[in-house]
């Protein structure tokens, strides 16, 4: 009988913390589902511990393979997942013990395809990342695309693959884009946008995201997050089902410009190198195409054009 819960764990080089991470899914008030190991080629003791967790735990799938990277393992994970709800955990970071119980709670007396969290962030002092999301949102049930756009506008916009919990059906339409920085923003836009689901957004920060030094999530700016922002932008822009929600994906748009714009101007300075100019004249040209055109595009792709205004 499959399970309720499959929580899919990409594992790479984190001997330091993925026995926490671990023992903080072992430790679910909520006992019906099973844990997806992904190995991804660590080189550390990674491996080794996986295999221990396995060996003691019936609940354990343990997946050994080469390094391809984060959306590699995701997706290897989930098409190995059984559960009838998905979760997608890092595997240096902590999940609260009563999180699985709560959410089947609100999937059991609810017609929801997606529940949204908060989460909180710890491991370096004085950091100004946040997850939080509207408070106007809390303990309510919203169509995706409405509350991707109050989102936008409220500036409360966290596409985090380890922030919601989806129904198997619904996730095995997306799978994550393989080998680019970001690629939470991209999956995310599809899930929420491609069709109209029921979202139900909860108050409570179930998770806690570890950040630590040279982590994805805190080294300094490189290329690879300016062409991650790309390589998004551009699928979205591709994706026929995910433009029908003109208003949302604008916002979108405009959002991913400022960031590879403000990815540019960190790693080149003022001088922008001869390739991201011509993509982002590329990117303009896909925008132009699909008719959404807005100032802040104008102006983020060409901002000499401020001085005329």
């Amino acid at each position: 009988m499959s399970p309720t819960f499959s929580i899919i764990v990409p594992i790479f080089n984190v001997e330091n913390y993925l026995e926490e991470a671990i023992d903080s899914l072992l430790g679910q008030t909520y006992d019906d589902f099973e844990i997806i190991l992904v190995n991804d080629g660590s080189t550390d003791s990674s491996g080794n511990i996986c295999k221990e967790y396995k060996e003691n735990n019936e609940n354990i799938i343990l997946i050994e393979q080469n390094n391809k990277g984060l959306s590699e393992a995701r997706n290897t994970g989930k098409k190995n997942a059984s559960g009838k709800f998905i979760y997608y955990f890092d595997s240096d970071d902590v999940l609260d013990k009563n999180s699985l119980m709560d959410w089947y709670n609100i999937f059991k007396d609810s017609d929801v395809d997606i529940i949204l969290f908060e989460g909180v962030p710890f491991g370096i002092e004085n950091n100004s990342l946040k997850y939080k999301r509207s408070t106007t949102h809390y303990n309510k049930t919203l169509k995706s695309n409405d509350f991707l756009y109050d989102s936008k506008i409220n500036q409360t916009y966290t596409p985090i693959a380890c922030l919601f919990v989806v129904k198997n059906q619904i996730a095995n339409i997306n799978e994550f884009y393989p080998n680019i920085i970001h690629e939470d923003e991209l999956y995310y836009a599809k899930l929420l946008l491609r069709k109209p689901l029921n979202v139900y957004v909860s108050p409570n920060a179930y998770f806690r995201r570890r950040l630590r030094p040279n982590s994805i999530m805190t080294k300094k700016k490189s290329d690879k997050n300016y062409y991650g922002y790309e390589r998004a932008l551009i699928e979205i822009l591709l994706d026929d089902k995910i433009l029908r929600n003109r208003k949302t994906v604008l916002l979108i748009i405009n959002d991913l410009i400022r960031q590879m714009c403000k990815v540019a101007a960190q790693v080149d300075g003022k001088a922008i190198s001869f390739k991201k100019r011509i993509s982002l004249l590329r990117i303009f040209k896909l925008i132009l195409k699909k008719k959404l055109v807005s100032k802040t595009c104008i102006f983020c792709l060409f901002p000499d054009f401020q001085r005329y205004r």
